[in-house]
């Protein structure tokens, strides 16, 4: 191993421990530039040596040259003279070797010192360089991971957005698919709506004209009866104009006896009217005559079936027919109307007159549709009763003072007040007085009155009732709590208890049964189980009224059907104390003892004996 390469391999031995690198870790930290630099220098030393021994065998091969040459002269020449050059050669050969030597020497000694400060000198410099190189190298690289960083941030940004833009995009196409689905479906549907709205009006437009035809084929038949009953009325008119006629002329005849004789006819003819009077009454309510259906119009001939077979109404019309004029319209026509039932001949009576008489009142009832039996008769006898009203100047309404006042006392002032203002037949035959009994936690109680036609029964649907169930519900004890100050002590907000009896029960009584139910519109078809004989005696107040108050059932109006498609007849038993069913015009005798039914609307009970 030459100098040189000594050099190197001590340098390289210090340039190592210099840095303090672990020998595990020196592969690891070596860089690029430090390797190349010391096998620079390496290379560097070799290229001396072998310079060096070229150097060498240059001068080796000159010499053989020389020596060639002077062997070759010498052989020429004398043996003298090749001697003599020949030990000058080698003298003068040792000479420039030695001196050679020497000056290789120096210069090699020289030149290792400069070379190994300079090489010191490159090292830290290059070290220096290299370790800022090596701060830098990182510094790109933490920036070049940085930008890469961003480039990536950017980049999933970038997909994110055209993610985005993809999601709305198709968010956009699919809600305009759906609107235009939706914008389909809606054309779809009016052009459905207005198809059917069309052909409904089609439907509606046969329907109206095949209404107006059935309308006007009644209307004609009816004119054509009305005409035909006319000229037969007209035929009887002549007829009885004839007869009276003869009796007149016979009368005449009669005037010429004696005053004895005529006082003696007048006593006998009025005692023949008021016996006609009860023999058409008799007739009346013992009449089986039907009523023809004018058109929907059940519902008035099952209510005047009813009235025409109560027997105290009957009498009490008849009795003070001379209230009934012109200006008694709706009165006058029910007037005349029993009248014609006695002098019908027919099988069926028409009540034309009436129907239109009371059209005309209210307007409601003017056309040929269903309507409601119960309501029908309430406002009928309310109309009645106004018309034949016997006060002429009516008292003024007063609230009924019932301080330091007893129960008795105050039930008749109040009813005598009331007859100030409403005095009439139907009053006396329909109308009862109910009595409101209020009791305070204190022991004081308070009275209020009020006059009733009917009495209302709620039915409760999918199950049977009694009347005394029925009955029993109405006039049962509630709590209240009265906002007012109490009479006797003074308080307000107090609970109460309320008892309904009736002080002046009446002489027909309606009971209504309530099948309409309000709030879904519908008919309640509950089992309602009843008698013949019903007796009052239990919601009587007996200080106010302490006779009998027994009733016997006369009069059933019956409903079958729905609420908008329905019909309306009626059960009535006559003097001779059979049922017959008055079916409009058909009429027939009803052999079912049953008296539990689900079509049973209106009950007429009368009094077993008449008070007035």
């Amino acid at each position: 191993m030459s100098y040189y390469q000594n050099k190197s391999s001590s340098l390289k031995s210090s340039v190592n421990s210099a840095y303090d690198y672990p020998t595990s870790d020196r592969n690891k930290h070596k860089t690029y530039g430090l390797s190349n630099k010391i096998n620079g220098l390496s290379s560097y030393n070799k290229s001396k040596n072998t310079k060096h021994n070229d150097t060498l065998l240059e001068t080796k091969n000159k010499n053989n040259l020389k020596n060639s040459v002077v062997g070759s002269s010498s052989k020429k020449n004398s043996g003298r003279n090749y001697e003599k050059k020949r030990k000058k050669q080698l003298l003068n050969e040792k000479s420039k070797k030695s001196v050679q030597k020497e000056e290789s020497k120096y210069k090699n000694k020289n030149m290792d010192d400069s070379f190994k400060n300079d090489y010191e000198k490159k090292l830290t410099k290059h070290n220096k360089k290299y370790k800022e190189e090596e701060i830098e190298r990182e510094k790109i690289k933490e920036k070049e991971k940085e930008v890469e960083r961003k480039r990536k941030k950017e980049e999933e940004k970038i997909k994110e957005e055209k993610k985005r833009e993809k999601e709305e995009k198709e968010r956009k196409r699919k809600k305009k698919e759906k609107e235009e689905q939706e914008k389909k479906e809606r054309e779809e549907k009016e052009r459905r709506e207005k198809e059917e709205k069309k052909l409904k009006e089609e439907r509606e437009k046969k329907e109206n004209e095949e209404k107006e035809r059935r309308e006007k084929e009644e209307k004609e038949r009816r004119e054509k009866e009305e005409k035909e009953r006319k000229k037969k009325e007209e035929k009887e008119r002549r007829e009885k104009e004839e007869k009276e006629k003869k009796l007149r002329e016979k009368n005449k005849e009669k005037e010429e006896e004696t005053d004895l004789t005529t006082t003696s006819l007048k006593s006998s003819n009025i005692f023949s009217s008021s016996q006609s009077n009860n023999s058409n009454v008799f007739k009346i309510i013992t009449s089986k005559l039907g009523f023809r259906n004018l058109g929907n119009t059940c519902f008035m001939n099952t209510c005047l079936q009813n009235l025409v077979h109560s027997e105290y109404f009957i009498k009490e019309l008849f009795s003070r027919s001379h209230l009934i004029s012109s200006k008694t319209s709706i009165s006058q026509k029910f007037y005349e109307l029993c009248n014609d039932l006695v002098s019908c001949s027919k099988y069926a009576y028409s009540p034309d007159d009436f129907k239109s008489e009371f059209g005309c009142s209210h307007s409601m009832f003017g056309g040929y549709r269903q309507h409601d039996t119960q309501e029908f008769c309430r406002i009928l006898l309310e109309d009645m009763n106004k018309e034949l009203n016997e006060v002429k100047n009516p008292a003024k309404y007063e609230e009924l003072k019932t301080e330091n006042k007893s129960k008795v006392q105050c039930d008749r002032e109040y009813d005598e007040f009331f007859r100030k203002r409403e005095n009439s037949l139907i009053m006396d035959v329909f109308y009862g007085q109910l009595i409101n009994i209020f009791k305070c936690d204190c022991g004081k109680e308070s009275y209020s009155f009020e006059k009733i036609l009917d009495l209302p029964l709620l039915l409760k649907r999918s199950c049977s009732h009694t009347i005394k169930e029925l009955m029993d519900d109405y006039f049962e004890q509630e709590e209240i709590i009265f906002e007012t100050k109490c009479e006797s002590c003074g308080k307000k907000g107090k609970k109460h208890t309320k008892k309904v009896k009736f002080s002046q029960p009446p002489n027909i009584l309606i009971l209504s049964l309530q099948r309409i139910d309000g709030r879904s519109q519908r008919k309640i078809d509950s089992q309602v189980s009843f008698t013949d004989e019903l007796d009052l005696s239990k919601y009587i107040d007996k200080d106010c009224y302490k006779d009998s108050a027994k009733y016997t059932l006369y009069g059933i109006g019956n409903h079958s059907g729905s609420i908008n498609f329905g019909h309306y007849y009626a059960y009535i038993r006559i003097n001779d104390g059979k049922w017959y069913e008055f079916n409009d015009s058909n009429v027939s005798e009803y052999t079912n003892g049953s008296r539990s039914s689900s079509s049973a609307y209106v009950l007429f009970y009368k009094k077993n004996y008449y008070s007035k």
